[in-house]
């Protein structure tokens, strides 16, 4: 091959390398043309890099495999390719087997690790290395500070040997991202080289975001040089903090007004919610760039004002991809809307493919979700993480974990995904054994194990993950929640005293407590002092009263109540059958806007309490008539209603054979209850022998009592024996058969 031809495949590999949307099939092409030396050359290793930056690590690693001398430069690109496109596992690999390790190759794995979340293995590594040069030293914070490990980071810069431009840079703005605005002022001002840009305006915007408009200016006169981007970051700053007056004496004073400061002042005003200035900004502009129109047209999006987005859109000289993607993303829960709009998109950006899923997701369409998943030209961690979702959903769960183990790069969001997927799918063990793995835990992660343990009665353990956790509101809640359910109260109310804000869901989870316990005092004191009230906490009230005996005060409850819903109304219902005649009953449930079984069954019952079986049979006709089908309770209540076992046999095979309704336990008790005391004694005992309920014997030998039956008497009263002989009620009652049958 001629120098001119290896020059010119020098040349367009380079161009590669430094395009932002490299082309692998432009690749493949120049490698078609000159070969693989497998020397080892500059040439050979230009080609695996530009493999890796096409993201086809399998081309590179094909060529490395190939190759019959490796220089320690091919063995360090095969680590950074690797490790920046996050296959750590293979770049360690890749490095263990290295014949020689160089400081490259150490800080090509630096970054990768910590940005994974395996800061602590990064920091090992990079204590384990031989030799660190400023590059290393550099990496190391700047991971740390970028993943928000600001303790480790300043540690570091404190240590290295000599500080460099990247290294205050790193610390700098990240101390301004977290919020330590006046740590970073400190950094800013101390710093032996001018800051970035984009420092800068981490500090600018954090002296925005908490109001220090004054610190602001003060930085913008003193610290950095007047161009564009930084008047237009005094425009954005004052903004966003509703200073409109501020915000238009700075565009006043520019010297030059251009399409920078302008885009950015109308879509700060749009995303504040000042719609009419950002208008009127607009329509004042002597002449309009593209990026102005999209400004406004994203701002209307944006803030819902979706009808002016549409007509400003038709008015653009020219629809761009950023509008069209905001919009799309404003009709994201509109998915009609995001489907039609999606198809008429000349072109597609990866917004606008990950909208579409977000869309088919919220409306749970799973084969839809799945068919633009694998359309998506590129996987990253937020569509990933969809899916994974979407996945543990519908019982995928092998196809959930199948998409976690290809992502390139695992953050915690997915890795929560794939908990999630393993509790919906029962694998709580699993779950277990993978939360332990996790090199990253979050305040979901430790939500998710917690709700996992309190859904299952563990107490204790749910406890010991919230003593470990990094807590939210929810794990309070959640584990408030879990104290309250298991009769637990004083625990719960630590939690409560204890924890560090509150909300409606707090205030429940307690008052729900000593509501389920009995605690009548506790529970309206706590009512009184709640913040705000919904219908669950008056209901809550409301059937505390009934369940523990304060019918007066249920009866007051239910007067006080702003609204009743459909529970009200049937705890109301219940209140008045244990205190009450069926009359007020009946007027209650006439009175019911909206009647569900459960009403239905109550004043059922109300009807075979009283011995009402001609007026509880006319309401159960009239519940079939509605349209109401009963349940298993209501199926109970109405065998209740027969006094005479052909009645009971006639009721039970037409809710089994023409309503269609399996017979539980509690129904052929009933059945046996009305066989016996209806004097069909041996019917009884066939019915209990075929069923094997051991509990109805009692029953039957009680019916035995009533139509003097000693012989099936004393079957009864021997099975009733075999499981308790040392209870004497059940010979003092044979005998009292037996005594009179003989009188």
């Amino acid at each position: 091959m001629t120098n001119l031809a290896l020059k010119n495949a020098h040349l367009l590999l380079e161009s590669v390398l430094k395009s932002s949307t490299p082309s692998l099939a432009e690749v493949k092409e120049i490698q078609k043309s000159i070969g693989l030396s497998s020397s080892g050359s500059r040439l050979d290793n230009l080609l695996i890099r530009a493999y890796a930056h096409c993201g086809s690590l399998d081309g590179s690693r094909e060529l490395f495999d190939g190759m019959r001398e490796r220089t320690l430069f091919s063995w360090s690109i095969m680590v950074a390719a690797h490790a920046q496109r996050g296959h750590l596992e293979e770049a360690s690999a890749i490095h263990e087997k290295m014949p020689a390790w160089n400081v490259v190759c150490w800080n090509a794995m630096l970054a990768p690790l910590a940005d994974s979340g395996r800061l602590e293995f990064s920091a090992r590594m990079f204590q384990a290395m031989p030799g660190r040069n400023a590059v290393s030293w550099t990496a190391a914070i700047a991971a740390s500070a970028r993943n928000g490990h600001l303790v480790w980071a300043m540690e570091l810069f404190h240590k290295m040997p000599s500080t460099n431009e990247i290294s205050w840079d790193s610390i700098t703005r990240a101390l301004a991202l977290s919020g330590n605005l006046d740590d970073a002022r400190l950094y800013f001002h101390r710093s032996p080289a001018r800051m970035s840009f984009a420092t800068w305006m981490a500090i600018f915007q954090a002296c925005a975001r908490s109001g220090e408009l004054d610190h602001a200016k003060a930085l913008f006169d003193q610290a950095i040089e007047r161009n564009e981007d930084s008047w237009s970051a005094m425009l954005w700053g004052y903004a966003t903090q509703g200073s409109l007056r501020d915000s238009v004496a700075v565009l006043e004073k520019m010297p030059v007004v251009g399409v920078v400061s302008c885009s950015s002042l109308v879509q700060c005003y749009t995303q504040n919610g000042y719609i009419p200035e950002a208008k009127a900004l607009f329509d004042g502009l002597p002449a309009r760039s593209e990026d102005t129109w999209t400004a406004l047209a994203v701002g209307y999006a944006r803030t819902g004002h979706l009808g002016e987005a549409g007509v400003l859109t038709d008015r653009m000289p020219r629809r761009n991809l950023v509008c069209m993607a905001a919009i799309l993303q404003a009709h994201e829960g509109d998915l009609h809307a995001a489907k039609g709009i999606f198809a008429e998109m000349p072109e597609k950006n990866f917004t606008c493919w990950n909208t579409l899923l977000t869309s088919y997701a919220n409306a749970d369409l799973f084969e839809c979700v799945e068919r633009v998943f694998k359309k998506m030209p590129m996987h990253c961690e937020v569509p990933c993480t969809t899916m994974i979702s979407v996945y543990g959903r519908h019982g995928h769960f092998r196809e959930s974990l199948e998409t976690y183990d290809s992502m390139p790069r695992k953050d915690v969001v997915a890795a929560n995904a794939v908990l999630q997927a393993k509790v919906a799918n029962g694998l709580l063990c699993e779950a277990l054994e993978f939360y332990e793995k996790m090199p990253v835990r979050s305040i979901p992660t430790w939500t998710i194990m917690i709700r996992v343990y309190s859904q299952n009665g563990c107490t204790d353990l749910a406890k010991t993950i919230f003593d470990q956790a990094c807590k939210d509101l929810v794990s309070w809640n959640v584990l408030m929640k879990l104290y309250g359910t298991t009769g637990y109260v004083l625990q719960a109310e630590v939690l409560f005293e204890k924890a560090p804000a509150r909300n409606i869901l707090s205030w429940t989870a307690m008052y729900s407590a000593y509501a389920r316990c009995g605690h009548l005092l506790e529970t309206k004191n706590l009512f009184d002092k709640m913040p705000s009230r919904d219908i669950y906490t008056w209901n809550t009230l409301a059937s505390c009263y009934v369940l523990h005996g304060g019918l007066s005060e249920a009866r007051s409850t239910f007067q006080k109540m702003p609204e009743h819903s459909r529970v009200t109304f049937n705890e109301m219902l219940a209140a008045l059958l244990q205190d009450t005649g069926l009359d007020q009953i009946k007027s209650l449930f006439d009175a019911l806007p909206e009647k569900c079984v459960v009403s239905w069954s109550l004043l059922i019952s109300g009807y075979a309490q009283n011995a009402m079986s001609k007026e509880g049979f006319q309401l159960f006709r009239d519940m079939i008539l509605e349209g109401i089908l009963p349940d298993e309770v209501c199926m109970t209540s109405v065998l209740d209603l027969c006094s005479h076992t052909e009645d009971a046999l006639r009721i039970f095979r037409y809710l089994e054979q023409d309503l269609g309704l399996r017979a539980v336990r509690e129904h052929y008790l009933c059945l046996i209850d009305i066989l016996g005391k209806s004097g069909w004694t041996k019917r009884a005992q066939d019915l209990i022998q075929s069923m094997g309920y051991s509990e109805a014997w009692a029953s039957l030998l009680g019916s035995c009592k009533i139509h003097n039956d000693p012989s099936i008497g004393a079957k009864a009263a021997a099975e009733l024996a075999s499981f308790d002989p040392e209870t004497s009620a059940t010979y003092v009652l044979l005998s009292t058969i037996y005594f009179e049958s003989n009188s």
